[in-house]
């Protein structure tokens, strides 16, 4: 039936959801024949190699191309269902070769298979008092739970460091470019799946991908999805030259420590280190002394909103009491990357004394007031923790606070 399978396929596509139900039954029974026959031809007990490898070449294009970009619901899911099987029974050679006709329409599948009510939901989720976080980690999960995503796991168990190395033009495309929350999501997972098998065998590829999973971290506005990214972007920074690795971290710090340093910007400079302590811990040691300082002054900055409204909330409430201060969503990530760094270094506060209280005293002559009083709360703390240590310091850290009692 080799010559005739094309027609064959395309002529059940036409019937399976015929408004006749003869007709529809009928093309079911044939989508049943189709399936058993395939699953036979592919699998290596019953079929030859070279058999198996030409069908598959014919089979998985027709059901990508033909039966996943199909309007009908039913052509849709029976489509998944064959390369779900397919990719099980063939053999890991026959995979290989077709992965770049299989990888690209499944993670296409992960958002265009979904509910399209998920869509509303989405966009009314703050009406209807559900957390948008918890309603997108949600539908990730549901859609990581699917066969769809299954066949991916598969196909990275799969993929040689030749094969990833191809698929890498593919992979930077959809994180750049991907539409929907799924499809981002799951192409993340295929990253981390995929290098945690291949190691250095992504090495050619690992900072041109590391670059464009920051960038579209950067315009991303998931935070489910920013964490997949980073994750993403963190087991590929093991294989990255080093190099490139040092500046791209001293120009995250030195962003970090300017005045008017963008807020979302900080955070994800914290998910990305945060990532990489937890996924790549010999990278994230190279750099924890120089973070030490940095980490601590972050840790401390507040929400503008708490600077200037404790005083008014003391005075309508008729009491001394101040409302305790709120930490910005950069601050709350930039203490998980300080805990990280007292864990790699196995030192705390007063194991970073000099270069903490030098950062310090520069962000206490700050212009900028959130992170005047940034630095104000971080001394606090510096002298609560250092005691006597702080010894050496001490006279700076009181002419940096006698200066700055000037300003406001």
């Amino acid at each position: 039936v080799q010559d005739a399978f094309e027609a064959i396929l395309k002529s059940c596509f036409r019937v399976i959801d015929d408004v006749k139900e003869s007709v529809a039954v009928a093309g079911q029974s044939l989508a049943r024949a189709i399936s058993s026959l395939a699953v036979r031809l592919t699998d290596a007990q019953s079929t030859k190699s070279v058999d198996s490898k030409e069908f598959l070449g014919v089979m998985f294009p027709l059901l990508t191309s033909v039966g996943l970009g199909s309007d009908v619901p039913v052509i849709r899911a029976w489509c998944i269902d064959m390369l779900a099987k397919l990719t099980k029974s063939a053999g890991k050679e026959a995979v290989q070769q077709s992965m770049q006709v299989i990888v690209p329409p499944l993670l296409e599948a992960l958002s265009g298979m979904e509910d399209a009510r998920l869509n509303y939901l989405e966009q009314h989720v703050q009406r209807l008092g559900v957390d948008g976080d918890r309603f997108a980690e949600a539908r990730i999960r549901y859609a990581q739970s699917s066969p769809i995503a299954d066949t991916l796991d598969l196909c990275s168990k799969h993929v040689t460091g030749q094969t990833f190395c191809d698929l890498s033009g593919m992979l930077i495309s959809f994180i750049r470019k991907a539409v929907g929350t799924a499809t981002k999501s799951g192409t993340a997972t295929f990253i981390v799946a995929s290098v945690r098998r291949l190691g250095s065998e992504v090495k050619p590829v690992s900072f041109s991908m590391m670059k464009a999973l920051h960038e579209a971290s950067a315009l991303e506005r998931s935070a489910s999805v920013r964490r997949g990214y980073a994750s993403a972007y963190a087991n590929l920074s093991k294989y990255a030259p080093r190099s490139k690795m040092d500046t791209t971290v001293d120009t995250w710090l030195s962003q970090c420590k300017q005045e008017d340093a963008d807020q979302d910007a900080v955070l994800l400079t914290g998910i990305m280190l945060k990532a990489i302590s937890s996924e790549a811990s010999d990278v994230f040691l190279r750099y924890a002394d120089d973070l030490a300082p940095l980490a601590f002054l972050l840790k401390y900055e507040v929400t503008s909103g708490d600077d200037a409204g404790s005083a008014t909330h003391a005075v309508t409430d008729g009491t001394d009491k101040k409302p305790e201060p709120k930490p910005t969503p950069a601050a709350t990530m930039w203490e998980a990357v300080w805990e990280e760094v007292t864990t790699a270094t196995g030192s705390g506060v007063r194991g970073h004394v000099a270069p903490v209280t030098a950062v310090l005293l520069e962000a206490l002559s700050s212009s900028h007031w959130g992170r005047k009083k940034a630095a104000g709360r971080g001394i606090v703390v510096l002298g609560e923790t250092a005691g006597d240590i702080l010894g050496d310091h001490l006279d700076a850290i009181v002419d940096g606070l006698l200066r700055s009692l000037s300003g406001r």
